[in-house]
């Protein structure tokens, strides 16, 4: 869905820029805010709906993923997978005497 968005956001930007922003003169150029309107139309609207729509999005849509069974992945792609009795002072230890071991 979030991807969509930004890629509706991305053509429309695309498209609107070029169909109003092309061949215009210093005299049919307007303004809003002080920004020329094909650039406040085809980019700065747009793309801070998606902003906003993406933040709405994080914070009540997303989910955070359960803890319970973590496993932490090594740069070359093995994988130690953590008890769930041990306390976090002996898995940061862990993690520091793995980093320190390679």
């Amino acid at each position: 869905m979030a991807w969509t968005l930004w890629l509706l956001a991305f053509v429309w930007t695309i498209g609107y820029c070029h169909q109003f922003g092309t061949n215009r003169t210093l005299d049919n150029l307007t303004f809003v805010f002080g920004i020329p309107d094909w650039v406040f139309w085809g980019i700065l609207i747009p793309w801070l709906i998606c902003a906003v729509l993406s933040c709405l999005f994080s914070q009540f849509v997303m989910t955070d993923a359960p803890l319970d069974a973590v496993s932490n992945v090594i740069d070359d792609g093995e994988s130690i997978a953590v008890s769930e009795n041990v306390d976090d002072s002996e898995k940061k230890n862990d993690a520091v005497r793995t980093e320190t071991a390679r």
